[in-house]
């Protein structure tokens, strides 16, 4: 139950990142993925969907979990650094 999301959280925590909330981020991956079965997500499921490489990097890199969640934050801090480059700063 929630074990890989679980461990990705846990090295987070060690290397000293903000928080998140296990469920908040499992109930995300499920709706990314729309799995047939409303508890469970299958190999079928995570190819059919167009996130699945998404998920599964998620799940197996803390970096890659930590910047999906963060995903919003980084857009727009690079979207600052384009229009400062822009403006010659």
């Amino acid at each position: 139950k929630n074990q890989s999301v679980q461990s990705v959280v846990d090295t987070l925590r060690r290397r000293q990142f903000e928080p998140v909330n296990v469920e908040d981020v499992k109930d995300e991956i499920f709706d990314m993925i729309k799995p047939k079965l409303p508890m469970c997500i299958q190999l079928e499921d995570l190819l059919n969907s167009q996130q699945g490489h998404t998920v599964v990097s998620m799940l197996i890199d803390a970096k890659a979990f930590w910047m999906y969640d963060n995903r919003e934050t980084l857009l727009v801090g690079s979207e600052e650094d384009e229009g400062a480059q822009e403006e010659g700063y």
